[in-house]
């Protein structure tokens, strides 16, 4: 859908650029509170809530603030994000791993990370990791999610779950303690978690109840009951106030939008997955952001993945449904 929104010069579905992030300001308030604690004792931040409410676009606003604003932190970040159907097991923790090495090698943080070894270290722990899942067989693997995973191995691991966790743990108390030793601290970063399939979701539980000073992990997950962890904060997103809405109009697709249209956006469409559909589906029709407009297309699809399409060409109509 991204791709063919582009084509179609509308605004993109993916998550928004960190400096055209609008709204969440009482979200933001409380991620930059975490900071100080994250440095002393070392913090996890659970980002729930339902598809295209935003958690993506939060976790990148909360990655630019960290290392890329330039009055801010300058701390490094780490990233990964979990995919469906699971790749292989420890995907993502592999990925975050990769992306520690590169910073290491390369870029700002170089300096303070090789200084403690922390490629080397990063690459150990990835061996590791590696060894667990080997003998997993991937075509047992591919059809199965979450706990299901469980009993897929062909023949015991040779390296143990709680080596693993362990080794993975002190990785990160020792990147802790040289970012603390530099007044920064480093961010974890997890997109979607609520995918990872086990033994993936058990690390993650385990990691961030036991987290060194000196890091801060964060992870998005959709709402789930299933996935409550009471332990850590929890930031549970909702659709966006009437002035976040007039804000993102603006900023993004230069829309004055007045007070009676965002409070009725408020209601009835607040995600921003379906204000960017609204807001797109009045630019390329040339329509003003009108309370009657905006009322008339809500009317006319029943959900926003409907009027998202709508929005496009016919030719790309059809290749989208499809």
């Amino acid at each position: 859908m991204d791709g063919v929104q582009q084509w179609a010069e509308g605004v993109s579905y993916a998550p928004c650029p960190p400096d055209e992030f609008c709204g969440r300001y009482g979200e933001r308030e409380r991620l930059r509170a975490l900071f100080p604690r994250a440095a002393e004792h070392g913090q996890a931040v659970m980002i729930s809530g339902p598809p295209g409410i935003g958690k993506s676009s939060l976790l990148a606003w909360l990655a630019y603030d960290l290392q890329d604003r330039p009055d801010g932190p300058r701390s490094p970040v780490i990233r990964a994000e979990v995919f469906e159907p699971p790749r292989m097991i420890f995907f993502e923790f592999r990925k975050l791993l990769y992306d520690l090495q590169m910073r290491a090698a390369t870029g700002e943080f170089q300096e303070v990370l090789e200084r403690g070894g922390i490629r080397e270290a990063a690459g150990y722990t990835d061996s590791l990791l590696e060894r667990y899942g080997a003998p997993v067989e991937p075509v047992g693997l591919l059809p199965k999610t979450g706990d299901e995973i469980v009993g897929v191995f062909s023949r015991a691991p040779d390296v143990g779950y709680d080596r693993v966790r362990d080794t993975f743990g002190d990785l990160l108390r020792e990147l802790g303690r040289l970012m603390g030793a530099s007044g920064r601290i480093i961010a974890v970063l997890l997109d979607d978690a609520h995918r990872a399939p086990y033994p993936d979701s058990r690390l993650l539980r385990d990691t961030v109840q036991d987290l060194p000073p000196g890091v801060l992990f964060a992870f998005t997950v959709r709402d789930d009951p299933g996935y409550d962890d009471r332990d850590i904060p929890h930031l549970r997103l909702q659709g966006m106030r009437g002035h976040d809405i007039q804000e993102l109009g603006q900023r993004r697709f230069d829309l004055a939008i007045s007070d009676a249209p965002a409070a009725r956006l408020e209601e009835t469409a607040g995600d921003p997955f379906s204000l960017v559909a609204c807001f797109n589906a009045l630019r390329r029709r040339n329509l003003a952001p009108s309370a009657e407009n905006i009322e008339a297309l809500l009317k006319e699809e029943e959900d926003p993945a409907g009027l998202a399409v709508a929005t496009l060409p016919r030719y790309w109509q059809t290749w989208a449904r499809d």
